[in-house]
């Protein structure tokens, strides 16, 4: 009890039959003697928990009739010592659970093959019929003495394989259906069923790669979160690099060419290319803080560049397995147009779904009448993924023996979810007096496991390659491919190619922007300097080409004279600056020798007349 507190509380909680509870000593006695006592016409069973299993006769003694649970955490040789003592003989019905020294799949649980297959003819010309279902009848026939003869149903190219088999019971053509019938409401209301033996799954069917695309390798090394943060390193570690050096930022938006040469820098160090130097830069600076900033982000570069070329061989030679598709939510997140059958009930089964990601998923749902159909599109998808809803042994069963993984990049998964399970079971007419013997006999074929040994020898005689091993089929396991050594090719190296291409694209636009851009230009100066308008010159504010050229005579007039003016100003300048101190000095000496000479002669009227002159001159010259 102290052991399994919440164990024993769930299932008290939840047990619907009256139980008397009891607690047993650690040197195994039972303290309530009370659950030994017999209750006359009433059936007792006992749910032990212990320890030691050896020590189960001890406490409840012999039971011929009574069934007994046994819960214990002994090991492996501990219980298999139980079972073959003759301690274990003391309880006839007896159930022992306990910890298993196998692990067994969960796909393996719920798998089943529910087909039938016509193998040959036989002597009368008649097709023989095989398959889990058909062993099981022969089995139950066998034991209950009653023979069978086995009868393809009609109309199952328009009805569907489990309509068609319904239709030929209510018709009362036969008396047992077979064919992996789901037990649906619709089903119930319309024949008999017997109790699921077996569990199918509605499950989608998918393409999905072997390997991730060669032209994604270049980025596999590192995760998109890793390349995002380096490329803001890289931006980002030329403001504290120049800052250190300038401790200051505005050099670098006043001449923006050195931001360029800066980040042409940085993006070199992680192509290993240390040898440019731009103009003023500060790789060539001789402060510490500089250098010890450039030392620890070289340090950085070194180790992300070595991690990149350590792995990039790898993600090249050796491809990638790409995650599936096995969710719902998945096909939904990955846009999927989903496909399914057109008749026996897929096409209406989901319909009352109050599920958010079914009815979103379902609903442009795309019916083909047959499977094979369905994994067509689902193979020849192209602008949009694909997926097939059907039953999952139905496509493992065909996948295994129609379509082989040799020698392809993509083969079809099947998901691992079980989208919705499907109990699968033997339909009769209405208050058939032999359905409780069909249902016993099923019980103990399921519970003595024939039906697990049917279904392994089913898959050994039906679903065998010519090599005589079983076909793969991929149902939510990992993907394997054949890995060997070889030279590289040209898809191995695509997606070099493929970054190279885009470089000389983006160029290639640029280029073409910038020729574009100057014809644009000089487009633009021509439209304007031929632009004319209509010949109403009052339905625009602008001038009419008679008013531009006489606009543009009068302009040329005024700047003629404007010139004029300017040339004299210019000319009485120059006179200014000609008339200099020594010409002065030089004309008054003229003047002197010259009044010497009047001196000289006696007739005064005439000297006085050349005076007046000479000073009229000398005053002329002295007003300039």
């Amino acid at each position: 009890m102290k052991t399994y507190p919440f164990l024993l509380d769930k299932l008290l909680r939840e047990f619907s039959f009256d139980f008397v509870m009891g607690q047993i000593s650690e040197d195994y006695k039972l303290l309530n003697a009370d659950l030994l006592q017999s209750f006359p016409n009433k059936c007792v069973n006992y749910v032990l928990f212990v320890y030691d299993i050896m020590k189960c006769k001890h406490l409840i003694g012999i039971q011929h009739t009574n069934k007994v649970v046994i819960v214990s955490s002994s090991s492996q040789w501990r219980v298999h010592e139980f079972l073959h003592s003759d301690i274990s003989h003391s309880f006839v019905n007896v159930l022992v659970v306990t910890q298993s020294d196998k692990i067994v799949s969960e796909n393996e649980c719920f798998t089943s093959f529910i087909f039938k297959n016509k193998r040959n003819l036989d002597n009368e010309g008649d097709a023989s019929w095989d398959g889990v279902e058909v062993r099981l009848i022969k089995l139950i026939g066998t034991i209950f003495n009653f023979t069978t003869d086995f009868r393809e149903a009609n109309e199952i190219n328009t009805l569907g394989q489990s309509e068609a088999v319904i239709k030929q019971i209510i018709q009362r053509k036969a008396n047992l259906g077979i064919g992996g019938i789901y037990v649906t409401d619709e089903t119930i209301s319309k024949v008999e069923m017997s109790q699921p033996y077996t569990q199918d799954c509605a499950a989608f069917i998918s393409l999905t790669s072997t390997a991730m695309p060669r032209w994604r390798a270049i980025m596999g090394p590192f995760h998109w979160t890793v390349w995002l943060i380096l490329t803001l390193v890289y931006l980002l570690a030329i403001f504290p690099l120049s800052f250190s050096d300038r401790h200051s930022l505005k050099y670098l938006f006043r001449t923006p060419e050195e931001m360029e040469n800066m980040f042409w820098y940085v993006f070199g160090t992680f192509t290993n290319c240390f040898t440019f130097k731009g103009k003023r830069s500060w790789t060539q600076s001789h402060k510490y803080a500089t250098r010890i900033l450039i030392g620890f982000y070289w340090i950085f570069t070194i180790i992300i560049t070595s991690c990149y070329t350590g792995s990039i061989i790898a993600f090249v030679t050796l491809p990638t397995i790409p995650e599936t598709t096995d969710t719902a939510q998945q096909f939904l997140s990955g846009h999927y147009q989903i496909g399914t059958l057109d008749k026996g009930g897929w096409q209406h089964w989901f319909n009352d779904t109050t599920d958010p990601v079914t009815q979103k998923l379902l609903k442009n749902l795309d019916l083909v009448p047959t499977v094979e159909d369905g994994l067509k599109n689902t193979t020849k998808a192209f602008f949009w993924p694909y997926a097939f809803l059907g039953s999952k042994a139905q496509l493992n069963y065909i996948v295994r023996t129609s379509f082989t993984t040799k020698n392809k990049r993509a083969l079809l998964h099947i998901a691992k979810e079980c989208f919705v399970p499907f109990g699968v079971s033997i339909i009769f007419n209405k208050n058939e007096n032999y359905r409780e013997i069909v249902n016993k006999g099923l019980l103990r074929a399921v519970e003595s496991g024939f039906l697990v040994k049917f279904t392994h020898d089913v898959e050994w005689d039906m679903i065998r390659s010519s090599t005589g091993r079983l076909l793969q089929a991929n149902s939510g396991g990992s993907l394997k491919i054949l890995i060997e050594d070889r030279a590289l090719t040209l898809k191995d190296t695509e997606g070099m190619f493929l970054l190279l291409g885009f470089g000389i694209i983006l160029g290639g636009i640029s280029l073409l922007t910038e020729w574009l851009g100057g014809c644009f230009n000089l487009c633009r100066r021509r439209r304007l300097s031929t632009s004319s308008l209509s010949s109403n010159p009052f339905s625009f504010d602008d001038l009419t080409p008679r008013e531009k050229i006489d606009s543009i005579a009068s302009l040329h007039y005024r700047e003629e004279n404007l010139t004029d003016k300017k040339h004299e100003k210019l000319n009485t300048e120059e006179m200014e600056d000609k008339i200099t101190d020594y010409d002065i000095k030089e004309c008054f000496d003229k003047i002197l020798n010259f009044s010497e000479k009047l001196d000289g002669f006696n007739d005064k009227e005439k000297s006085n007349e050349e005076g007046s002159k000479c000073d009229t001159k000398v005053i002329k010259i002295g007003i300039k």
